[in-house]
């Protein structure tokens, strides 16, 4: 009795010391026989009490924030919950990788039918019924579909030449001739005068004292009846200078870049800078191209000096500030504008220094310290700097599940470049995963006699190197080397 009367006033004591206002800090004790018993109603945590629900982690309670959340990290070590196999936790909710189809996962490809995931068959098909709802193609029309193949009649009728519809042909033409609306039409010596007509006939002979020119007859000593040559400079009798007119040369109204007055006004190529009626010829290269449009480009008279000839030169003065060779890679011109007319824009430009790097957003740790870069481009939008890892060693597909960015080679480095090494290894991907699972990896399959379903994995370093090791914990058998000579995959690696 005086015992109880001890313990009665000890709890009273502890209560009044720990405060009675109900709180998730008081400290209770019950009297058991003759001893005091007592703790946090429940969890203890460094001398204090957690609330019901909290657990203690690192000296300090912890709520676990699962609301709204059906799997993942629950803020305090554990998780909110668990997906079924086929499916993948994000952003704390189970989903399907490809289509969700009433309770399961339908596979890449995959299409739900009534609630059922169904695979279409259009193997060795170009149309009609894939299996799933839906057809493998359609035909042409007027092609019928039969078993899978469209079919198609070939239709000749009042044709020699050209398509049969059917992707054939009704025939070929002749040498000289050309097919025109199904029918062969010789046409060898079309616009010539003279000369061959390409298949060993002649188109004809000039007369006496002409000559045969690019297939056209021609005085001796006059311009050509060509149609190239109409509009020519040329020398004429009585002419200061002239150009070629319907075979003959005649006083020009335009000066022309050739060292002659074609005009007859006295003076020698005289207004010629800034001819624009000219630029198609004189800037070919370039016309068009990126930043050199009509009006960003001149012309002027000059001397070419490879051919020794006048002629009019293109004149890009007004791009003299813009103007760069894009194939030198100054990050500068990233500017989403073909610089150097050349057609393409902002080709080869490249950087790897850490600043640029860092301003683009690359991974540069682990694996991605050496290799990484980043290349101008036109996505998301012109002059953005990406990312490109194509010359990082272990960075890609049997390194890292480039889906979810995370490990899945046990070999001692930092494959998913975010500054840990052969991280959450032994975590099981799902089949979807396909060989970038790391239990695939591991070679720790299950099925086979040795490795049942309570086969488990991880990646170790026996001996200072990284390896995987693989246990059976349901099988007596299970050897983590082979030392039992029994015709059994001891160790689970296939």
């Amino acid at each position: 009795m005086k015992r109880n009367l001890l313990c009665i006033l000890a709890i009273a004591l502890l209560v009044s010391a720990c405060g009675s206002d109900g709180d998730n800090t008081e400290y209770t004790q019950t009297c058991q026989g003759a001893e005091c018993v007592g703790g946090c109603p429940f969890a203890e945590c460094e001398g204090s009490c957690c609330m019901a629900g909290e657990k203690c982690i690192a000296g300090a309670c912890c709520t676990p924030q699962c609301d709204g959340k059906t799997c993942g990290d629950d803020g305090c070590g554990g998780v909110c919950g668990d997906c079924a196999a086929e499916k993948q936790c994000m952003l704390g909710a189970c989903v399907c990788p490809w289509l969700s189809c009433g309770d399961t996962c339908c596979d890449d490809g995959q299409a739900c039918v009534e609630g059922t995931c169904c695979t279409p068959q259009c193997d060795g098909k170009e149309c009609g019924d894939d299996g799933c709802g839906a057809v493998c193609g359609e035909c042409p029309s007027g092609q019928p579909c039969e078993q899978g193949i469209c079919i198609c009649t070939p239709d000749c009728s009042g044709k020699e030449c050209g398509t049969d519809g059917c992707k054939g042909s009704c025939g070929n033409c002749a040498c000289g001739e050309a097919c025109l609306l199904g029918l062969c039409e010789y046409l060898g010596c079309s616009g010539k005068d003279c000369g061959d007509d390409g298949c060993g006939t002649s188109c004809g002979t000039c007369e006496d004292g002409n000559f045969c020119t690019d297939d056209l007859c021609s005085e001796v000593g006059k311009c050509s009846y060509q149609a190239s040559n109409e509009g020519i400079p040329c020398e004429g009798e009585g002419l200061c200078a002239g150009v070629c007119q319907n075979g003959g040369c005649v006083e020009s109204a335009v000066e022309f870049c050739d060292g002659f007055d074609n005009d007859c006004d006295g003076q020698v190529d005289e207004d010629l800078d800034g001819k624009q009626l000219q630029l198609t010829v004189a800037c070919a290269a370039i016309f068009g191209k990126g930043i050199c449009l009509p009006q960003n480009l001149n012309t002027f008279c000059a001397m070419n000096q490879e051919s020794g000839l006048l002629e009019m030169q293109c004149d890009m003065t007004l791009l003299q500030d813009v103007f760069v060779p894009e194939e030198d890679g100054d990050p500068a011109w990233c500017d989403g504008l073909d610089n150097d007319c050349d057609g393409q824009t902002d080709e080869n430009i490249v950087v790897s220094n850490p600043q640029a790097l860092a301003e683009a957003g690359c991974l540069t740790l682990g694996v991605c310290a050496l290799g990484t870069t980043a290349v101008c481009s036109a996505v998301p939008k012109p002059g953005t700097f990406v990312c490109s890892y194509m010359d990082v060693a272990g960075y890609g597909p049997g390194f890292v599940n480039m889906s979810l960015g995370v490990e899945v080679a046990c070999d001692g480095l930092d494959n998913d470049c975010d500054g840990l090494v052969d991280e959450d290894l032994d975590v099981d991907l799902g089949a979807w995963a396909g060989d970038n699972n790391p239990k695939v990896q591991s070679g720790c399959l299950d099925g086979d006699h040795i490795c049942d379903a309570l086969v488990t994995w991880a990646c170790e370093k026996p001996g200072g190197l990284p390896g995987w090791v693989c246990q059976d914990l349901g099988n007596s058998h299970f050897e983590n080397e082979e030392s039992s000579c029994d015709g059994l995959d001891n160790d689970c690696d296939g």
